[in-house]
């Protein structure tokens, strides 16, 4: 269990943090290097482990080489790529401060070296904590408030089908307002997944009845079960076609029984394939 008393550093993001790594408040820095101090020289690194969410990934502790006249003391940084599995991980943890870094610095002046921050209402941290095990750490992330709420509302996103879940999308852009308008926001937009839903399963259920008809049995036993409802509604209205043929064609047979036989079961066919159709149109 994390505690307190194991914290060691709780670090805001920021650019480098999610592209590069970070560089050690010298408070944080005996917690890493430990005994090694004396052994790692300027320029010298060693390896060390991050453990995320029960994965760990080495990553690299460097001394860095400036030069004693312009640094007196040693600069202790954590370095991963970009490209790594690390850095990808935390740009993807962190993928809102991530966006608006990668938009921040793309609409700056050329030559703008100005850091940038992450405003005070969507500050993000990443929090380093001491293990056990030597050059071992625990990294946890910290989101801010609306991230927290659009994360809690979406864990169970694995329950929605996946043309709900692109519709859900639109929750991201929701959580830019301020907390109270981003829940009633969501609140509606959530009844109307839902009425989806209900809507998709009782489709199914009208499907699923049509198809244990006998008409549909007898007159569609070539479609294939998979038939998405547009298809469907096709291949009705193109059967009720040649329905409407046979009747005409009904009229020139000379039986008069057989006629009207053909006749009355046509337009009863008819009649039911039209209200298949009204139903699956909703």
């Amino acid at each position: 269990m994390l505690t307190d008393d194991r914290l060691i550093l709780r670090k805001e993001v920021d650019w480098s943090l999610l592209v590069a790594g970070l560089t050690l408040p010298h408070e944080a820095e005996q917690a890493f290097i430990g005994a090694d101090s004396d052994e790692m020289l300027r320029g010298e690194y060693k390896y060390v482990f991050f453990v995320f969410e029960q994965k760990k990934y080495k990553v690299k502790l460097v001394n860095v080489n400036f030069q004693k006249k312009t640094r007196g003391t040693d600069t202790y940084q954590i370095r991963y790529s970009t490209n790594g599995e690390l850095g990808k991980i935390l740009q993807s943890s962190f993928s809102e401060a991530f966006e608006y870094f990668i938009s921040a610095r793309a609409s700056r002046a050329p030559g703008d070296r100005t850091p940038i921050k992450l405003p005070e209402d969507k500050k993000d941290y990443l929090k380093i904590y001491a293990t056990k095990e030597k050059d071992v750490f625990e990294i946890v992330t910290e989101l801010h408030q609306a991230t927290v709420n659009e994360k809690r509302k979406l864990k169970h996103r694995h329950l929605i089908s996946g043309d709900d879940y692109s519709f859900l999308k639109q929750i991201k852009a929701i959580f830019e307002y301020e907390e109270n308008r981003a829940i009633e926001e969501f609140t509606l937009l959530y009844r109307s997944v839902s009425a989806r839903r209900i809507l998709v399963s009782k489709i199914n259920a009208v499907i699923s009845e049509i198809k244990e008809s006998a008409l549909y049995k007898s007159r569609f036993k070539s479609f294939s079960p998979s038939m998405d409802i547009n298809a469907m509604i096709k291949s009705f209205e193109a059967e009720m076609s040649k329905i409407k043929n046979q009747v005409n064609a009904a009229f020139d047979i000379d039986d008069d029984k057989e006629s009207e036989r053909i006749i009355n079961e046509s337009r009863r066919d008819m009649m039911q394939i039209k209200k298949w159709i009204e139903k699956l149109r909703g």
